[in-house]
């Protein structure tokens, strides 16, 4: 099986992003797990749009629907669910369901029309 070089790329450009963000954390700050839940929830979000964004600048990241899912960031160091979609193959979890949820974000397709990942497990 052939690897990827895009995706191994975007892995270890996320895995680097993640570090460095870690390394600037502001001073005074409590290390991580010394945090409340609810502020390593922030966090964790906040990391994640910033991969998000980093990988949508490179070309790596083209959701389906809006607001963009962080399914594909988390697990595949990316998303093509937009190109997926539109060529009529199965989409991530998240983004098949913020179809059916109406938050689809290709003009001319309809939810009806978008298949998820997991209806073929």
């Amino acid at each position: 099986m052939m690897i990827n070089r895009r995706w191994i790329v975007a892995s270890l450009l996320a895995a680097l992003l993640l570090a460095g963000a870690a390394c600037v954390r502001e001073a005074g700050a409590p290390e991580f797990s010394k945090q409340e839940t609810a502020a390593q929830v922030a966090e964790v979000k906040s990391e994640v749009a910033i991969a998000k964004e980093s990988l949508a600048h490179e070309g790596h990241y083209a959701c389906c629907i809006k607001p963009p899912c962080d399914w594909c960031v988390v697990k595949a160091n990316g998303c093509a669910c937009g190109s997926m979609a539109d060529a009529g193959q199965p989409v991530c979890p998240e983004c098949g369901m913020g179809w059916k949820q109406g938050r689809g974000a290709i003009e001319g397709l309809e939810a009806k029309d978008v298949k998820n990942v997991m209806d073929n497990l």
